[in-house]
């Protein structure tokens, strides 16, 4: 599938998603730096009934990556750029027991986590250990010749994305938006323009509506 708007055409890893066999109501975490390719794996998950969920690790143990996923629970899938000075691929390399080309992962600490996805690979430090790695380059590859393949149908109730709290008071915690707490933001800003979505309004909104 492929979004269009007036001036933009976003290709989408919607159909992907089931092809590697992430199921509906699981969890695609995405840690990556933004860039186009962070759109494209968020409003492919969305629309093939996967959870998203943007979140970041910075311990050299991996503790608060473990965590996290331990929150999460059903998180199958992990897109990856190698962070600064590699730290992030070094973090998840320590952390992964086998790895495929295919994108196939095994951990024990990591036990819900089924599939991890390179970008920016090329900028690994020489030093990091390396690995071949799925990218999302090939995600959007892989989408060639599947449109026969049906997305599930949405509920407005359904939760569309999780939102990770600052982890100020210890780890991380999620929190669950639905299809209609984000239209109804949405519906605001149309009205009131977008410098309301970064207002404590728009996020107060979102809790008394999901």
């Amino acid at each position: 599938m492929v979004t269009k708007s007036k001036k933009l055409v976003i290709p989408i890893t919607d159909i992907v998603f089931l092809i590697l066999g992430v199921k509906r109501d699981e969890v695609v975490a995405i840690s990556i730096r933004p860039c186009p390719e962070w759109l494209y794996l968020a409003f492919g998950a969305v629309y093939a009934g996967v959870k998203v969920v943007g979140i970041s690790f910075t311990y050299k143990d991996g503790s608060d990556l473990i965590a996290s996923m331990e929150r999460l629970q059903r998180c199958s899938l992990l897109a990856v750029d190698p962070g600064v000075d590699s730290k992030s691929w070094e973090i998840l390399y320590t952390l992964i027991d086998g790895f495929t080309k295919e994108g196939h992962v095994k951990s024990v600490k990591l036990p819900s986590l089924r599939y991890v996805v390179g970008h920016r690979l090329s900028t690994l430090s020489d030093t990091s250990p390396s690995q071949p790695l799925k990218t999302i380059a090939d995600l959007l590859t892989d989408r060639t010749g599947h449109d026969d393949i049906s997305l599930p149908i949405l509920d407005p109730d359904d939760i569309v994305a999780l939102f990770q709290t600052s982890g100020s008071t210890g780890t991380p915690k999620f929190v669950a938006r639905t299809h209609a707490s984000c239209m109804h933001v949405r519906r605001i800003a149309g009205e009131q323009g977008l410098q309301y979505l970064s207002s404590t309004n728009a996020f107060n909104e979102i809790k008394c509506n999901s």
